[in-house]
């Protein structure tokens, strides 16, 4: 009877003492422990020019796979991606999770997981990929595994992180996560920022660009019509080719008079 009722009693406090911790998001790359053992930051596991930081990993369902946390990768037909598989031959790809697409969850060991998911496009399917974050204070580096997909057909996707960005507290201070409204789009890749400053070209440069289209303009058809129509050759296929011969000497004449009268003027004695 002591015994049944010792039992019983470490069950109880077992069942009841046990209380697996939940992680809220903060953002695309990180979630804080409501236990207040601290903040899952993962910034730190991905790249940020457009390649995977986990890239071509083997896995037992005879596939291969990229993984980049927090920062979207492009890879194949993968575009702005969390996650991608390839197969074998190289002749196809499938996005398994898209960067902005995120969530945290934990489980009973308080292990924190990643899910990524994307709706493809063609065949409406949701795919979900999976990323365990293993606590290990000393994987610095991290040590990523692809476990593959959980069953043929399943389109879950599961991945084990070995790193010490899995314990709270252990990870951050990172660059900021993106922009969620600003990394859509195909293949958008590495490269320099959008210019996005508000101010147009100026009513000065505006000018400036249509008196030179239409001086180029005036320049080319003149000289066909001349040469197509009129048979001109050698200069005289330039348009008023007579005109802009003499006005040099028409701009020196008028600079001349022009300082003459400076010249000449002046106030009068009194």
């Amino acid at each position: 009877m002591y015994w049944t009722i010792s039992v019983v009693a470490v069950c109880v406090v077992l069942v009841t003492g046990t209380h697996a911790a939940t992680c809220t998001q903060k953002d695309l790359c990180s979630c804080s422990m409501d236990d207040g053992s601290g903040d899952i930051d993962v910034s730190s596991l991905g790249k940020q020019d457009g390649t995977a930081m986990f890239q071509d990993m083997a896995s037992s369902d005879g596939t291969i796979y990229s993984l980049n946390l927090c920062y979207p990768f492009n890879e194949m037909a993968c575009a702005n991606a969390a996650a991608c598989q390839i197969l074998a031959d190289g002749s196809a790809s499938y996005q398994i999770g898209d960067a902005t697409n995120v969530g945290f969850e934990t489980d009973t060991l308080n292990q924190v997981h990643i899910k990524y998911t994307n709706i493809d496009q063609g065949s409406g399917l949701t795919r979900t990929t999976d990323v365990t974050l293993v606590c290990n204070p000393s994987a610095d580096p991290p040590m990523a595994t692809a476990d593959g997909e959980t069953a043929p057909g399943s389109v879950t996707y599961l991945f084990t992180v070995n790193t010490k960005c899995g314990c709270p507290g252990q990870c951050g201070g990172g660059p900021a996560p993106p922009d969620p409204t600003t990394t859509k789009g195909p293949n958008p890749g590495p490269g320099p920022a959008p210019n996005t400053s508000s101010e147009g070209i100026s009513i000065g440069t505006i000018l400036v660009i249509v008196a030179l289209a239409l001086g180029f303009s005036y320049l080319v058809g003149g000289i066909l019509f001349m040469k197509m129509v009129r048979h001109a050759r050698g200069t005289e296929v330039v348009p008023n080719v007579s005109f802009w011969g003499s006005l040099p000497g028409l701009v020196k004449d008028g600079f001349v008079f022009t300082i003459g009268k400076c010249k000449r003027g002046g106030y009068s004695k009194v």
